[in-house]
């Protein structure tokens, strides 16, 4: 067998040069402190206003504020600022199709956005990309009245609590 020496094309040249901005994506975040301590937890829906659902930001940012009073409950007054910010939401059309289980493809809800961590003593801020989703039918039946309030208030209390997870990390 005869072995070809490992001479660099024009094509592997071109693709790397192609693929050298993702390698800054690549394993680059450095991790959160493990004893991050928080002060306080401020809720954003201004992105999502913008994007013409200001009554939708307006009930996430009720929800969410409820929701993070519970969840970040030890708060440290010597700690940083965390803000939760939401620009993307979703509620999916819901029949009340198939349980989850049992459904190849579940309708499904989901919320995007940024924890925002500000620094502190001479640390830089962060972002953090926060996405949580949930299954529509755990809500209730599809027939309830208030399905709807019900969906995105399981949402956002995911979204929420999943931030607290994230920066637990």
């Amino acid at each position: 067998m005869i072995r070809r020496p490992l001479v660099p094309t024009r094509r592997s040249f071109l693709a790397g040069l192609a693929l050298a901005p993702l390698a800054a994506c690549a394993g680059t975040e450095a991790p959160l402190p493990a004893n991050l301590r928080i002060r306080s937890v401020r809720i954003d829906t201004a992105p999502l206003a913008a994007r013409g659902l200001p009554t939708w930001a307006e009930r996430i940012r009720t929800i969410a504020e409820a929701s993070a009073r519970t969840v970040f409950a030890d708060r440290d007054p010597t700690g940083v600022e965390v803000t939760l910010i939401a620009d993307q939401a979703w509620l999916a059309s819901y029949n009340g199709g198939g349980t989850p289980p049992f459904d190849d493809d579940p309708p499904t809800d989901w919320i995007e956005g940024w924890i925002s961590i500000a620094g502190a003593r001479g640390t830089p801020p962060r972002r953090l990309r926060l996405y949580s989703s949930t299954w529509a039918a755990d809500a209730g039946p599809w027939y309830a009245p208030d399905i709807d309030r019900l969906r995105l208030e399981r949402l956002t209390r995911a979204w929420v609590a999943d931030a607290r997870r994230r920066l637990a990390e």
